[in-house]
C-alpha cells in the first residue's frame, strides 16, 4: 500500500531534491507540459545517486510497480540520447534486462522506467499514459 497518495499529484524531497510525483496516466506531451506549467521539466538522471534514490524513494513508498516518463529522447535517424529538458547528452545508462530493444535510428524513441523493473526502458509511442515525475532543472 503506497505511503503516500500521489495520484493527482504531490510535491516530494527525496535526498534534499525537490520533485512533483503523479501517478496519473499521461501522454508524453501531456506529462512534459504539465511539468512545465509548474516551471518544471520531466526528469533526468545525470548521475546513478539520483536514479538511485528516486528509485529507492519510489520502491518504499509502493510505488514500484507504476512506469514513469523521463526526458530522455533518441530522435529518428539518431544514435544519440539527449536529455530533451535541457540538450545535454545522456552519458550513463542503467537499462533493464533486454533494453534498448528498439533499433538505432529507426523511430523517435523515448525513455521510460518502472521502479520494480530496475533499469529504463525505451518505446516508440509518445502516447502511452505514464504516470510523470517533474523537477526543477
Amino acid at each position: 500500500m503506497p505511503q503516500k497518495d500521489l495520484v493527482e499529484g504531490g510535491y516530494v524531497s527525496i535526498n534534499g531534491s525537490d520533485y512533483y510525483i503523479e501517478l496519473f496516466g499521461r501522454s508524453r506531451a501531456d506529462a512534459t507540459f504539465n511539468c512545465e506549467l509548474k516551471n518544471m521539466t520531466l526528469v533526468s538522471f545525470y548521475d546513478t545517486s539520483e536514479w538511485q534514490n528516486i528509485r529507492e524513494w519510489l520502491v518504499f513508498n509502493g510505488y514500484e510497480f507504476y512506469w514513469f516518463w523521463t526526458s530522455a529522447i533518441r530522435h529518428k535517424n539518431s544514435i544519440t540520447w539527449i536529455w530533451e529538458s535541457n540538450g545535454e547528452l545522456v552519458t550513463g545508462f542503467y537499462w533493464g534486462f533486454g533494453q534498448p530493444d528498439i533499433p538505432q535510428g529507426e523511430s523517435e524513441t523515448y525513455m521510460y522506467f518502472r521502479p520494480w523493473s530496475g533499469g529504463w526502458d525505451d518505446g516508440d509511442s509518445p502516447n502511452l499514459s505514464l504516470s510523470s515525475i517533474c523537477e526543477y532543472e
